[in-house]
């Protein structure tokens, strides 16, 4: 039975960060486009993990470089903890 409680407990946290996540990029998006500047100069970057592989996109060579470079932390987090 405290199995089942915690793992209730779990997806419900879980369910809860994404909500949260989704709700705040919601809003954020909606007081951005609201305040939009004609200049604004937006640059991204990400990581997409496939098993072992990282796929790694961005916009600019500076946040594809730091996307890399996160890239790198996490599989050595990956390597660290699943040994």
């Amino acid at each position: 039975m405290p199995e089942t409680l915690l793992i209730m407990l779990g997806i419900i946290l879980i369910m809860m960060g994404v909500f949260i996540l989704v709700f705040w990029g919601i809003t954020r998006s909606v007081k951005v486009s609201a305040n939009r500047d004609e200049n604004a100069n937006v640059k991204t970057g990400g990581v997409i993990m496939i098993g072992p592989v990282p796929v790694v996109f961005g916009s600019d060579k500076r946040s594809a470089l730091i996307a890399i470079i996160l890239a790198i932390v996490l599989m050595v987090l990956v390597i660290i903890f699943l040994k």
